[in-house]
């Protein structure tokens, strides 16, 4: 687990935050983390992932357990 300055500096370093759940997620509290940094969200489409994440405008979805999409949402985003 990473806290306090060693998280803040490698959230603030990235370009986006993934949530790569292969399983329903009732609430990523990592979609809010990310929108706290001004971070888009690349998350599977599954439970509160996919009400938190706008595809297109706060980030991209996925099928659940489709990693292969991956790539393509990451080359598709420009921030």
């Amino acid at each position: 687990m990473v806290t306090g300055e060693a998280k803040h500096a490698a959230i603030s370093g990235c370009r986006a935050m993934l949530a790569p759940s292969v399983w329903w997620e009732p609430l990523g509290l990592v979609t809010y983390e990310a929108y706290d940094y001004g971070k888009p969200m690349l998350a599977a489409r599954s439970g509160g992932l996919s009400e938190t994440v706008v595809a297109g405008l706060t980030g991209f979805l996925h099928e659940l357990a489709m990693l292969r999409a991956w790539p393509t949402m990451c080359s598709s985003w420009s921030p």
